[in-house]
Formats: C-alpha cells, structure tokens, sequence
C-alpha cells in the first residue's frame, strides 16, 4: 500500500509545490497513524468550508482523499463503498481550471489504486473467477486514469518550460516532470498489481511483469540516480524480478538498497530479500535476514516473518512433526494478532489473508488456523472473507475425513451469511437439500442450518415468518431424534410466544426443558406461565393458582430428585428454582416457607453458586422470608446484603414484599412495611433510576410508612403525591384511602374530588360515592347520606354489582332501607 502515498514524500521535498502547510500534514498525518480518521476527515471538511484559498483547497481536498482513502482500506467490506466514493467525489471540490487540479487528480487516482491492490489481496482468500475480474477490472480502471494523466502531462509539461506560468500556484514545468515521473512510476505499479491477479507462471502475469518494468524504466531513464523516487523504483523493479522467478536479477536490485540512508526503503528491501529465501524454501534463512529488526517495529517485515512462519509450518507438517507443528501455528496465530494489534486493522487483514491463503490448500492445510482467522475476521465484522474463510475450512476437514467439524464449520458460514442478502436463496436451497435427502446422515444438520438462516430472515422479512414456523414443524417431524430438538422446539416457543399462543408456547417451552434443561427454555416457560395466569386470574382466580401450582411444580422436578434437593447444582437447575420461586410467590398464597427452602438450597448448595444468580436468589428469598410472621429479623438481614443487585430486582422485591404484608398478621405488617422502606431506601440511592421508577417509588413510600405506623409521615408523602398528579386518579384515590384510615376530616372533600373525576357507573366512582356517603354518616349527617345512597340506586342502579352489600349495609345503619 506505501507505494499510494509516495506522491506527497515527493511533492513535499518541492518547496514550491508542498501539498499542504507542513503543520496541517503533520497534524492530519498524526490522526491517521492513530486510525483516527473520522477526527481527520471532519478537519479537513471544516477547514474546506471556512472558504480557504484555492491552494489550501486543493491542499485539503489532498489530504481528505488520502484520509478517506486510509479509512477504506482499515476499514471492513460493506464500510469501504461509501468511503471510496467519498474520497472521489472530494476530487470534485476543485474545479478543472484550479491551479493543483493535477494534484488533486493524481491523488484520486493513487487512492483507486488502493483499492484495486486491496482487491488483488482479496484473491488470497477467494480466487473465483468472478473475484478475479473485479480486482482485474478495478486496476484496468486505475490505468486508464494514470495513463490519461500522463498523456496529459506529455503535452502540457513542454508548454510549461517554453513558459513559465505567471500564478505561482501553478506548478512549473520542472514540477509537472517530477509529478510525471511518479505517475510514470505508479503506472509500473498498477501494472505488478494486476499481475499479481493471475495465476503464477501464467503467460498474463508474465506480460503484465514485463510491461510494468517497461514503465518503471522510463522515469529511470530521466531521473539523476540521487533522486528519492530511484531507489523506490529499484525495490519496485527488484519485486517484478522476484515475481518473474529471476533471483539473481532480483538479488542485484536488492543489495545495495540494504544499506540506504531511508529505513523505509531499507525494510522494503530486506522485506524483497526474505521473500526471495522463502521462495526457495530457505524460511529459516528469512527469519534470520529479518532479526535485525525488532518484532512489531515495521509492519511490512512483520508479515513476511508471517509468511516465513508459515513455510515453516508447512514444512514441519509434511515432515509429520506434531510437537514443532504445534509450537509454529501457536505462533503465527499470535503473530497475526500482534500484527494487528501493532500495526492497525489493514496490516491485520492482511495477515488474517496470508494465515487463510497458505493454510487453506495444498499439502500446507490447517484447518485450526483457518477456523482461528475465520473467527477472528467475524468478530471485526469482515463477514465476506469470514465465509470463505468457514467455506474453505469446512472444505479441507470434508477433505480430510473430520464430517462433523466439515458441518459445523458449514453451519458457521451459513450463520454469517445470515446477515448478507444472499441468506434467503442459501436457506431455501439448504432445506430443499435436506428434504430431498432426508436418509442422509448429514441432513438433519443441513436442515437445521437452514433453519438458523430462516430464523435470522423471519426477524427482518415477516414473508419468511410462514415459512420459518413450517420448517420447525417439518424439523421435528422428520428427524424426531434430532441432537437439535430441543433447540427447536425452543424457537417453537419464542415463535409461539411472540405470535400470543400462551398455551402453545408454554408447552414448547417444555418440551425443550424436557430434551434439555436450559436456562433459556426455562426462562420461556416461566414468562408464558406468568402472562397467561395473570389473564386466568381475572376470570378465575382459584383457576389460576391451581395452574400456578402446576407449573411450579414442573419446575420443582427439574432441580428435585426424588423429592429431594439435588447434591450437585447446576446452571439450569438454579434457574428452575428461580422460576418456581417467582410462580409461588406471585400466585400462590402461603407459599413463602416453600420457597424459602428452595432458594436457601440452592444459595447454599454445592458448587457455589454464581454472583449473578446470588443477585437474582436474595431479593425473593427476602420476600419468602418476610411473608413468614417469625422471620422478618431474617429478611431484613437478607435485605443488607442486596447492595450490589439491579433496580429492577429491587422493585421485584419491593412488590413481593407488597403481596407477602397482604398475608401477614395485622401485628406483623409494620415490620414488613419497615423493610419495604430500607428496600425503597436502597433503590433511591441506585444510579440510573429515572423519573417514572422515582414516582412509583414515592407512592410505594408513603404506602408503607402508612402500614409501618408513621402516620404525620405518611399523611405528608400522600399530601405531596396528590398536589403533585392531580389528574392521577390512583393517587387521589390511594390518599382518600388513607385519609379514611387516619380518620381525618379531610377525607370527606378528598374523596368527592374522586367522585368528580371518575366515570359513573365504574368501580372506582361507585366507591368514591359510598366513601362519600360514608362520612357524611361518621359525620352526623344520616339524611344527606341516605340521600346520596338512593340517589346512586335509583338513576345508576346497583342491581348486579358487587357493591350492592355495602350500600345495603350502610342505607341500613342510616335507618333506611334500600330499596
């Protein structure tokens, strides 16, 4: 890639034509070596829109091609489009008759260079033809646009030198010869790149070597031997003779530049020499060229020590050496890693290409690093190479007998190739394939892929939802012994569950927990036990915590044996409990002795346990114990412990102990009310608890302080709530409730507000107005009450209503029966 920048080293050793102010290169030049080039590139779009002179616009719009075009190539396959255009459509911002229009388009030109050099890369991962014909076309394009600058530069450098031009903007004739000589020089370049496309030995590489020296020759021949650009193109030529298999030209090239004045052509040239020993199967003799220079010191030397590395290990494998075997892949792996890791994402990729290029074919296949690097460009978001990576890893294990890594390495690249548009044709040829070989030992896995892509297709594509569901059914119908039902069936429940079929769901759910106790099958059943109670309840509450008891216990089976609690605990079996323990409690009264004994089991049993699920155990096993009169000293002692757990298992805690006080003793309420204060206490103190979680909060507060005997206290909170949610009907009512419990005044106005602003003939306006009547009676005024109460029997009507008893009751007590 150097060979794209050179242009600026050599327009910056002109004084008159230096690209840019040396500050701005310096400064944008640092950002990029950081790989900051969003900060660069937003520089030098603000420094263009400030209105600058035309020279410092064609300096900037140099550098922002360069940036944008640095960013390209760190950057992974779908992120580059949109930056190399980008860094063309920067060539734009100085118009054809600009002083340095020249420069700005010779440095768009270098920047599609590039591109089509990344192209040529790309071939050491995927070599088909089509492949082929991109980098291909993308260095023919390159060329067109050196060759017609070049020609330009034939015609208009004469011109120059006959006269001089008046702007000193302009760039002299002996300027425009030096800009010439470089595109001349990288003309030669473009022409080894697409050499480099064809296949070694072919009559095409072969040319297009020969044709690149042609060009390469030609600014040799009028460039004094002192000029910087001479020994670039001496190490450019000395590579040419190198790929042509001519060592001793190549070696002639090479050896003087070993001891020139600048490092980097001096690394560039040890890079040629210990390429040179590598093709010679001489790796050792290349490492040895190389020690000079330390590990991670220059990235180009670092990747042919990579590649030196890897001769090695293909050596070692023919030789059957397991144990040097081992020791050589170690450290190419980490190599590659320390290449990145030094040298930025492009030299990275880089060496992820030599890793996967010389260890997938050949008698030099490994198939652990292949897996290594397809995982590795994954995990960067490389997702193109990463398949072929997986394709041609999969391809050596078919190769070499290992059928199961061969399909879990199909798998892999299927998954990935999930995210790109291709996923939908390779998930409905994969399940055809499967169905039509359903005998097949590798079917099943082959359906089951496509069932991960079809999973991935129905989250973005609602036509695929059809589709997805039929291939779950058809999966399980098929191979009913599958190793993947259990998983299937638990995408069964999610599909289920997200579609609103509770019932259906649920049983999916446990289907899988059934083939394999997972906390995600778990954790399914759990949630569709809970949604689909909670509706039973309105209808039938003895119904629903019949189905409660039900359920919970199912889950008690899977972590019971016997009867018992296990003597060895596990993951999925700490995860039934907890789902067993939040049934109990949120749906079966006088539970709390039960769940105690569950979740003390498995805090305290063996192995230990793990801080997230001590996280999730402790706030129920607070609940658990506070719902037991004699053990609410436990609770709160259980409760100092809950510093470290997150808001929402506070607030679960927090309604656990609101239904736990709901069992209570009247003589025991005030000291749970007491730990659902320290409880509120604690989340008060929690980072990140918004506004609405606060106001539920307040509201819970003055609930309890009300319950723990602190009345003054309570009378206050209820006060603030109200003035604060006027509108809030449920705050209105909570302080009529509560100003009625007190036995204050005030209760009689407070629960007219309520009758106001509720619907008639709704629960909450029939109980404002028996509330109202209510204490008009407590307050001497029998008559107006039994008013009120006749007036709501004969325009609402009571007949069928749950509150006929109760205005039945009190009409009574006022001496006048209802009616």
């Amino acid at each position: 890639m150097s060979n794209a920048w050179l242009l600026v080293l050599v327009l910056l050793c002109l004084p008159s034509v230096g690209s840019v102010f040396a500050d701005d290169a310096a400064f944008l030049d640092g950002l990029r070596r950081r790989q900051l080039f969003t900060l660069a590139e937003r520089y030098c779009r603000q420094e263009l829109a400030a209105n600058p002179t035309a020279r410092r616009r064609a300096d900037l719009a140099e550098e922002l091609i360069r940036t944008l075009a640095q960013h390209a190539s760190a950057s992974t396959q779908p992120e580059r489009p949109a930056l190399w255009a980008a860094a063309q459509q920067a060539a734009e911002l100085v118009p054809a008759n600009a002083p340095r229009h020249l420069l700005v388009q010779t440095q768009a030109a270098l920047a599609e260079l590039t591109r089509a050099e990344l192209s040529q890369q790309e071939l050491a991962v995927d070599a088909n033809a089509a492949t082929r014909e991109r980098a291909l076309q993308a260095v023919r394009d390159v060329e067109r646009k050196l060759s017609a600058l070049n020609k330009e530069l034939d015609s208009e450098i004469p011109a120059r030198r006959r006269k001089p031009p008046a702007d000193p903007d302009r760039l002299s004739g002996e300027e425009l010869f030096a800009l010439q000589a470089q595109i001349q020089f990288q003309l030669a370049s473009a022409l080894r790149t697409r050499a480099q496309c064809y296949p070694p030995g072919s009559d095409d590489r072969v040319a297009a070597l020969h044709s690149s020296l042609e060009w390469s020759q030609l600014p040799l021949d009028q460039l004094s031997p002192d000029e910087p650009l001479v020994a670039r193109i001496h190490l450019q030529r000395a590579s040419c003779r190198r790929l042509l298999g001519d060592a001793a030209q190549a070696q002639k090239l090479l050896q003087p530049l070993l001891t020139h004045a600048a490092s980097d052509i001096r690394h560039g040239a040890a890079a040629e020499m210990a390429r040179l020993a590598i093709d010679y199967q001489k790796a050792d003799q290349a490492l040895t060229m190389l020690g000079s220079v330390a590990v991670g010191e220059n990235a180009e030397l670092d990747l042919v020590r990579l590649e030196a590395q890897l001769e090695l290990l293909a050596q070692a494998k023919q030789l059957r050496d397991t144990a040097r075997e081992g020791q050589l892949r170690e450290a190419a792996v980490a190599l590659g890693k320390l290449i990145e890791t030094k040298h930025g994402a492009y030299w990275g990729r880089r060496a992820s290409q030599r890793l996967i290029s010389v260890a997938g074919g050949g008698a030099s296949a490994d198939v652990e690093i292949m897996i290594q690097q397809a995982d590795e460009l994954f995990r960067k978001g490389d997702l193109d190479n990463a398949i072929r990576a997986y394709e041609q890893a999969a391809a050596q294990a078919r190769q070499a007998g290992d059928s199961e890594s061969a399909f879990d390495l199909f798998y892999k690249a299927a998954l990935v190739a999930g995210r790109q548009q291709r996923s939908a044709e390779q998930a409905s040829r994969l399940r055809r394939a499967a169905l039509d070989f359903s005998q097949d030992s590798d079917a099943v896995k082959t359906h089951y892929v496509a069932l991960v892509l079809a999973a991935q297709l129905a989250k973005t594509d609602k036509a695929w939802l059809g589709q997805y569901e039929a291939m779950l059914l058809e999966h399980a119908s098929t191979w009913p012994d599958s190793e993947h039902l259990a998983t299937v069936q638990l995408w069964t429940g999610l599909l289920l569950e997200q579609r609103g079929s509770l019932d259906q769901a649920s049983q999916a759910f446990r289907a899988s927990a059934e083939l394999k106790l997972t906390t995600e099958a778990l954790a399914g059943f759990e949630r569709c036990e809970l949604s689909r109670l909670a509706a039973l309840s309105k209808q039938n509450a003895e119904q629903a915590t019949s189905g409660a008891l039900a359920a919970a216990a199912w889950l008690e089976a899977r972590f019971l044996e016997a009867g018992k609690l296990p003597a060895a605990w596990d993951a999925p079996r700490r995860a039934a409990v907890l789902a067993a323990a939040r049934l109990y409690l949120n749906r079966v009264p006088r539970s709390h002795q039960r769940v105690e004994s569950f979740l003390v089991g498995a805090l305290q049993g063996s192995p230990a346990p793990s801080e997230l699920f001590r996280r999730q155990a402790l706030p129920l096993l607070v609940v658990a114990l506070a719902g037991q009169a004699a053990k609410t000293a436990a609770a709160e002692a259980v409760l100092k412990q809950l510093e470290q757990v997150s808001v929402n298992q506070l607030l679960e805690t927090l309604d656990g102990l609101s239904k736990a006080m709901a069992e209570l003793p009247a003589e025991s309420r005030a000291t749970a009310a007491a730990l659902q204060l320290k409880t509120i206490a604690a989340l008060q103190q929690k980072n990140g608890v918004d506004e609405t979680i606060r106001d539920r909060l307040e509201r819970s507060r003055a609930a309890a302080l009300a319950a723990s005997g602190q009345i003054e206290q309570a009378e206050d909170a209820y006060r603030a709530l109200a003035s604060r949610h006027p509108k809030d009907a449920n705050v209105q009512l909570a302080f009529a409730r509560f100003l009625t419990q007190a036995g204050r005044a005030e209760a009689l106005p407070q629960w007219r507000r309520v009758a106001q602003r509720a619907r008639p003939k709704t629960d909450l306006w029939y109980e404002a107005k028996l509330n109202v009547a209510r204490q008009l009676f407590r307050g001497g005024k029998r008559d107006e009450a039994a008013e009120l109460l006749r007036f709501v029997e004969a325009v609402q009507g009571l007949e069928g209503t749950r509150w006929q008893a109760a205005y039945r009751q009190l009409l009574a007590e006022c001496g006048q029966p209802l009616r």
